[in-house]
């Protein structure tokens, strides 16, 4: 799991993925601000206001439909990261960061009919 030590320090600049998604699944599961805070109080999961603030921006979060409804198109994913400056002394100074694209063939459905000699 992540440091509790950095979330206890700087709690809302760190958010720790194992313990939000900790939290997240057992108030998915069992509905229980009890289950969520005790778990919290001991450093396993995040608080349980921070569980309704992750589900409140999730929800806004809708993946739109790239192919359209009914659409025989293919999607390919491509994802890469870069590092900048790594190597520093210090470790200041440094980039990382992510890139996603969707890369989308449309398609079209046809029927091949085939035709009889009279």
């Amino acid at each position: 799991m992540g440091n509790p030590l950095f979330m206890a320090v700087r709690p809302r600049a760190v958010v720790a993925p194992m313990q939000i998604g900790l939290a997240a699944q057992l108030h998915h599961l069992y509905c229980s601000r009890f289950l969520v805070d005790t778990l919290f109080a001991m450093g396993f999961t995040s608080s349980y206001s921070e569980i309704h603030r992750f589900q409140k921006n999730a929800a806004k979060l809708v993946a739109p439909d790239i192919l359209g409804e009914g659409s025989f198109g293919m999607v390919a994913l491509a994802a890469d990261n870069v590092d900048h400056n790594v190597l520093t002394l210090d470790g200041m100074n440094t980039f990382h960061g992510m890139g996603m694209i969707a890369a989308v063939t449309p398609g079209k459905h046809t029927s091949h009919v085939a035709l009889s000699h009279m």
